[in-house]
């Protein structure tokens, strides 16, 4: 069975990130998982946390947190291709389903006044928010890694690739996500106005 577009392209990305981790990262997440399993069950870690040093912690928390991302990035790029597949499909004349164009065609096939929803979307008080929020730590040359990786994922999902074409993407993934692993995560220093101003210009881009 074909997995679905979303699986399928987390589990290409965790596979290209095991492949760019060291052999020991992997070992400790895979103690961290056993211990993890082991507390669920007789609710006792077997001393595997102890015996981790603070590095080890790092190193694990830092393949976590990339396999967060890495599976959000695909979210949101699931979004936007189910999209663009609903605008496809999409008959000549009609809206895109969960529109606005179609919640407006559906107020209308359940009898509801067009004075009634011009009223009501008047009164509408929509305010979107940029959130200046301190715990927001990534840097942007991580933001600008993920956004790379998003880039070669559509180019393999939207392009017919020759097996050259598919080594070659493999190995820019796994160089961007070598280079995410040696960046650190968190400013080394607080947020200044025009940080603030920069990452407001990134997200509206």
């Amino acid at each position: 069975m074909t997995p679905q577009p979303l699986a399928r392209d987390v589990t290409w990305l965790h596979s290209r990130l095991e492949e760019s981790v060291a052999e020991s990262t992997r070992e400790n997440i895979d103690r961290l998982s056993h211990a993890a399993r082991s507390m669920i069950e007789t609710g006792d870690s077997g001393g595997v946390l102890r015996e981790l040093s603070t590095d080890q912690i790092d190193s694990i928390l830092k393949l976590l947190t990339i396999r967060f991302h890495l599976r959000n990035k695909s979210e949101q790029l699931h979004i936007t291709r189910i999209n663009r597949e609903r605008s496809l499909r999409a008959a000549d004349g009609e809206p895109r389903p969960e529109s606005l164009s179609d919640a407006v065609q559906a107020l209308s096939a359940a009898g509801v006044a067009f004075e009634d929803l011009m009223s009501t979307l008047n009164h509408l008080d929509v305010q979107p928010t940029l959130t200046a929020h301190p715990t927001e730590s990534r840097r942007r040359s991580v933001i600008a890694k993920q956004d790379r990786i998003a880039e070669l994922l559509i180019t393999r999902n939207q392009t017919a690739l020759t097996p050259s074409e598919e080594r070659g993407l493999e190995s820019d993934v796994r160089q961007t996500l070598a280079q995410l692993l040696a960046t650190d995560e968190i400013r080394s220093r607080r947020l200044d106005v025009i940080d603030e101003v920069r990452n407001g210009i990134h997200y509206l881009g």
